[in-house]
């Protein structure tokens, strides 16, 4: 086995030559005498087997050399192109990526698939014999001399490769390079940010030297050349003189002459700040260009051709057409759009149940079509664009379309609409989302079990994309998926409830509107360019105290699924910015209103709200009406944990309630702040540096304070000896990470709350 560098590379070539020679294996049966084509195949099989053999994976090479015996007989003219004979090319094409899978894996390569694919390939032969060639046939001795001969090293030209004229670059090393930008980014904020102090301490120097220097000149004009009655001269050879006969200056004289030098001096120095400031600021525009152009670049490299991955359904979609029944044209447009790889890697699942979807549901059997007036082979069409910064797919089939009197149906029989109850067409189609709604009763392989598109709504969330249906029953249906061109550096739109700051991505956000309480209805909808929209309040949502001046509320215009427009009222927007949007982490997974946390300018951690999963229902905190500030006011909270997005977490998550939150990394720490200011509750990990958590609460019992301060274990060890032990040494709780919020907080309230009760 090959040392794992080189595994990696190979890895990556195998990608691009197995889709290469999936879909031409596909394309063969369409186009046989595409010269070209089978071409294109043979090069490909040749060079896998080549890059094969050079990572010493034996049995993935010889299977590659088959198959390019098997392609050179289709190119030579010996063999014709037939179905049996392009099944046998797939079959062997599984082959070698169930091997790459083991490859992956670390387990060693399975002769017994070489075998598979050479028996099977016997049994092609005899049914597909040899095309006879107008020279004649050779003896069977001579068969025999020259089966040997083709097996040689070299005997084709193609196994002399050259040097590509390009290197291979580790993705693992562009996600390190990503990362860098990211921070790059994030440190380009900062200094953006900074030039608004920086400007407003130039302005405010400028203005306290003007006074100065009008002080100074008004001063001088006064005092240079006056002399007073008494005058007490610096110099005795000078007395003599008289004030005509030679120039006099006393003390006050010569203080005001050395305030017009100063000035000078002071002018000087307030020009040559100007002059720093203004390049200080050109060098900052510049590091923003540099950051924005290497950015861009370091995406492009991470970029792939949305065609991969579409090619990745052209068997899916032949088998499945093959089993239904169903002949199914599958045409992609807009191939060579190139999309980012985690949007490349997070879509498959998503686009592959509304494909399956489309041919179980929504292409008809080509009797029913002929009836209809339509061609017997169903239409399935991907098409990809970019618009702007973000990426565009639809999947649009010429079926039957969405049958919205089913929809309603079952949406009345799930208790999703009231009977007589007013429908809009947008609801209708927003209901299909709803986790579990499906109007197909039955169940098999190739349509599920009706559980698709809810789980497709939620993978599109996360990646923050936005996804809308459209169809015309009898005429098909349309799924548009909208998605940002990266997902590591993100433009978000900033603001404030509650004096807490969140953002959101701006790729989300249809439009920011001002909420007047004249364009409200009777109903709670707030009327906008003739339309009613929802409206719902993050304060409420979230149980903060709103701090608002104005009757004007800001609002955030989301257009989430069809017909589910809200509007989200805030507290106030503070700003526009590209930065890193970070996951929450295995600890804090689960949270489907948060789609992760963001660095601001100021070097804040900011979380970032999924609209999407923030709106779909309401969050139950599990605190009625929420905590005010001023019922929590004085309840003061310890969090000890070496993890800073866990002590960020809970310190958003408690403050937003009222709570006064002090954080620190280890148990000495907190000993440290207990011996200073006195809390009300401790909330503390068990694996920290310099003193974990058991040894925290062992200090705590021996200075006698484990009786009334509340000590709640947070860990993410979660076996009953580690519980026994923090209970034994006066834990009042144990708390298992990820942990519930709604948890968390019940746990918070109710042993502070005790604390007042007694």
């Amino acid at each position: 086995m090959a040392e794992k560098g080189l595994i990696d590379f190979f890895l990556a070539e195998a990608e691009e030559h197995i889709g290469t020679l999936e879909q031409g294996f596909l394309e063969i049966e369409k186009r046989p005498k595409d010269a070209e084509l089978i071409q294109e195949l043979f090069r490909s099989a040749h060079t896998l087997k080549g890059s094969a053999a050079l990572v010493k994976l034996p049995v993935i090479s010889e299977i590659a050399h088959v198959m390019e015996d098997y392609l050179e007989s289709l190119r030579d003219g010996k063999r014709q192109v037939t179905k049996d004979g392009v099944d046998w090319l797939l079959h062997s094409l599984d082959g070698i990526k169930t091997l790459i899978a083991d490859v992956v894996e670390g387990r060693p390569e399975r002769e017994g698939i070489l075998d598979d694919v050479r028996k099977s390939l016997d049994v092609v032969e005899v049914e597909e014999p040899l095309v006879s060639e107008v020279a004649d046939i050779p003896e069977p001795a001579e068969k025999e001399d020259i089966y040997e001969e083709k097996r040689d090293v070299g005997r084709r030209r193609e196994d002399l490769e050259t040097i590509s004229n390009y290197v291979r670059v580790h993705l693992e090393t562009i996600e390190k390079m990503m990362a860098q930008v990211g921070e790059l980014t994030v440190l380009k904020n900062y200094l953006v940010n900074e030039m608004g102090s920086i400007y407003n301490l130039r302005d405010e120097i400028d203005y306290a030297g003007r006074r100065l220097l009008r002080e100074i000149e008004d001063f001088s004009n006064r005092y240079a050349y006056s002399i007073p009655d008494k005058v007490s001269y610096v110099d005795s050879l000078l007395e003599d003189f008289r004030e005509l006969e030679f120039d006099r200056y006393d003390e006050l004289n010569l203080f005001a002459r050395k305030l017009q030098e100063i000035t000078s001096d002071i002018n000087e120095a307030l020009k040559g700040i100007t002059g720093i400031f203004q390049r200080f600021s050109s060098h900052v525009g510049r590091l923003e260009r540099i950051s924005t152009d290497l950015r861009d670049h370091i995406s492009e490299s991470r970029m792939v051709e949305a065609g991969r991955l579409f090619q990745r359904f052209t068997r899916i979609i032949r088998d499945l057409s093959n089993r239904l029944g169903k002949p199914v044209r599958f045409i992609i447009s807009g191939a060579e759009t190139r999309i980012d790889r985690l949007i490349y890697e997070g879509l498959f699942d998503p686009l592959l149940h509304i494909v399956r979807n489309a041919i179980s549901h929504g292409i008809e059997p080509p009797e029913e079509r002929r009836s209809l007036g339509k061609p017997g082979e169903g239409r399935l069409m991907i098409t990809v664009r970019r618009e702007g910064s973000m990426v565009v797919i639809d999947v649009k089939d010429d079926g039957r379309g969405i049958d919205l009197r089913k929809v309603y149906n079952k949406a009345l029989k799930m208790g999703l609409v009231d009977k007589g109850e007013k429908v809009t067409r947008g609801k209708l189609l927003n209901l299909i989302f709803y986790p579990g709604f499906s109007t197909y009763e039955g169940a098999d392989t190739a349509s599920g079990r009706g559980v698709g598109l809810d789980v497709v709504r939620q993978a599109v969330s996360e990646m923050n994309g936005t996804i809308n249906v459209a169809t015309v029953e009898g005429k098909g249906t349309l799924f548009r998926i909208k998605l940002p061109l990266t997902l590591i550096i993100v433009n978000t739109v900033r603001f404030t409830v509650g004096g807490v700051e969140f953002s959101v991505p701006s790729s989300l956000v249809n439009e920011l509107v001002e909420v007047r309480p004249e364009l409200m209805d009777d109903e709670g909808r707030v009327r906008i360019r003739e339309r009613s929209y929802e409206v719902r309040d993050l304060a409420e949502i979230f149980s903060l105290k709103p701090i608002r001046p104005s009757p004007a509320i800001p609002g955030i215009h989301f257009s989430l699924l069809p017909g589910k427009d809200v509007v989200l009222l805030v507290d106030m927007i503070t700003g526009q910015e590209d930065t890193v949007v970070r996951p929450l982490g295995g600890f804090l997974e689960g949270l489907r209103y948060y789609s992760g946390v963001s660095i601001s300018a100021d070097g804040n951690l900011t979380p970032v709200i999924n609209p999407v999963g923030l709106l779909e229902e309401a969050v139950d905190f599990g605190i009625s009406g929420g905590v005010s500030v001023d019922e929590a006011a004085g309840n003061r909270v310890l969090v000890v944990d070496d993890s800073l997005s866990v002590r960020k977490f809970i310190s958003i998550l408690l403050e937003q309630r009222g709570y006064e939150v002090m954080t620190v990394s280890n148990g000495l720490e907190a000993l440290n702040v207990l011996d200073e200011k006195p809390m009300d509750m401790v909330i503390t990990d068990l694996e920290m540096p310099v003193m974990h958590g058991y040894e925290l609460m062992r200090e705590l019992k021996r200075r006698g304070l484990m009786e009334t301060l509340p000590v709640v274990v947070l860990t993410s060890r979660g076996s009953e000896k580690h519980r026994e032990k923090a209970l034994s040494l006066g834990a009042r709780d144990y708390l298992v990470k990820p942990f519930e919020e709604k948890e968390l907080l019940q746990t918070v309230r109710r042993y502070i709350k005790s604390l007042h009760l007694t």
